[in-house]
């Protein structure tokens, strides 16, 4: 069956290959990710999956199903194609060159995810009819990551229930999986204020400040750092203010990150949402807050880590041209890292012996919904850093296609794992039953929250057609 799977991915490789590639021409930010989520589905529907669009009012997410056989396992398989703003960068470029100045760009490896899990169902399917194995392979598409604003939602409306188990997966220049306890939690929501107008020469009493009740917010949050635990944070952004000075504002706004523990996040919020009550008090002004993302902490499944780095180890890394590892040490010293080429090392992390690492992802309520673990293949040089321009340069390359055959093949010799091995499953479901007793889910987004689908739209309105213009790209 091993070399059935490997075969099925070879035959395929090309296509799925150039499909990443595709996607990151693209570079659409989150939500306006159209044509990146038209292309993969079309390419798995052509494989014979069934598609479902527009999962939980988001245009670009969707699950694409195949069942062969009744009463096997359904494994879930989750799929990003979202890129970053500000991180164009032409392919294969050593030093800072944007293909569009200040343009998107697939800064986190996002454009090999969606297709390295297409290649790899695909030739599973292929796999299961041979064979004749039972199972139900389902790929969902989610959109909007560096927003986090997409899995929360689902996972709300319950579209990742009744999942066996789920392999998510992410590019790096490793190839890796961990397990335990992992990340913070997090809320992202927007503050507004409304006031008044006035003239803030001739009768400034009259007015009522809005950017005056955002600053007023940032101070006392501010005060909050010295009685906030080790782990939490809190970021913020003015998003807009005074546009004259000679106006009093009658409206600004200010977007807020909140990271904790899941146990502890709720309190933190509320004490943040006083501190926009009262500068609201302070200056007269009436607040708004509207959440647009949440997500639990992960808690990834360390029998199913351990299964796909028992494959990881079987599979190996890839082997690279003498061209590809000059390109690297060619990043690595513009970077000033060690020139070491493509050293890439196979790795299995126990997260609660490793450092804390206080980043979020919304992966973490997959994790509360069904067993999941992470499956880091390697796509990029090391000593590249995620939402860099160097993570870009490598994203469209032989070292990226190389990389997304290798996380095919783990992967799908993991679920064939899964399937064959009954044992490994009764594992997993048992480790995930503790989990959940101990952490059970909680919704942190309402029936009345929505997705903020419509924050990029006017980036990418400027970016696309010079991005097509740049590469020869097209809606078609």
């Amino acid at each position: 069956m091993s070399q059935l799977l490997f075969d099925a991915i070879d035959r395929r490789a090309g296509k799925f290959q150039a499909l990443a590639d595709r996607i990151w021409d693209f570079a659409e930010l989150g939500f306006t990710e159209t044509r990146s989520s038209r292309a993969v589905t079309q390419a798995l529907e052509e494989e014979g999956f069934t598609v479902n669009r527009g999962i939980s009012g988001m245009p670009t997410a969707f699950r694409a199903s195949y069942t062969h056989g009744e009463g096997g396992p359904v494994i879930g398989f989750l799929a990003e194609y979202d890129a970053l703003p500000m991180l164009s960068q032409e392919a294969g470029a050593t030093t800072p060159s944007p293909v569009v100045e200040n343009g998107p760009g697939h800064g986190c490896g996002h454009n090999s995810m969606a297709p390295m899990q297409a290649l790899t169902v695909c030739a599973l399917k292929e796999v299961l009819e041979k064979e004749d194995l039972a199972a139900t392979l389902v790929v969902f598409g989610t959109p909007a990551e560096e927003l986090l604003a997409c899995k929360g939602f689902m996972a709300r409306d319950g579209v990742f229930d009744g999942l066996d188990a789920v392999i998510d997966c992410h590019s790096n220049s490793f190839l890796g999986t961990s397990f335990g306890l992992q990340n913070n939690a997090l809320f992202s929501f927007l503050v507004e204020f409304y006031g008044k107008t006035a003239h803030a020469g001739s009768r400034p009493w009259e007015g009522r400040s809005a950017a005056d009740a955002v600053e007023l917010m940032h101070a006392g949050t501010e005060r909050l750092r010295e009685h906030m635990l080790p782990e939490q944070r809190i970021h913020w952004a003015t998003l807009s203010g005074i546009s004259a000075p000679n106006v009093v504002p009658d409206y600004a706004r200010t977007w807020y990150y909140v990271r904790s523990q899941d146990p502890v996040i709720q309190d933190l919020y509320e004490r943040i949402r006083l501190c926009a009550r009262g500068a609201a008090l302070m200056t007269g002004t009436k607040e708004s807050i509207t959440f647009l993302a949440a997500c639990h902490q992960r808690y990834s499944n360390e029998a199913l880590a351990r299964a796909l780095y028992r494959n990881m180890l079987k599979v190996g890394i890839p082997e690279y041209t003498e061209e590809e590892q000059t390109f690297a040490r060619t990043l690595q010293r513009t970077l000033g890292v060690p020139e070491v080429g493509m050293d890439v090392k196979i790795t299995l992390e126990d997260a609660a012996k490793g450092p804390f690492k206080g980043d979020s992802s919304d992966v973490g309520d997959v994790t509360l919904k069904a067993p999941t673990a992470s499956l880091q293949f390697p796509t990029w040089v090391p000593g590249a850093k995620a939402h860099t321009w160097a993570v870009t340069a490598c994203q469209r390359s032989g070292i990226m296609h190389k990389g997304m055959v290798t996380g095919a093949r783990v992967g799908g010799l993991t679920v064939l794992d899964i399937l064959t091995s009954p044992g490994l499953l009764d594992d997993i479901r048992r480790e995930f039953q503790a989990t959940v007793a101990e952490h059970p889910y909680v919704r942190y987004l309402n029936d009345e929250a929505r997705p903020p689908l419509a924050w990029h739209e006017k980036d990418m309105a400027v970016f696309r057609p010079l991005l097509d213009e740049k590469l020869g790209t097209s809606d078609e």
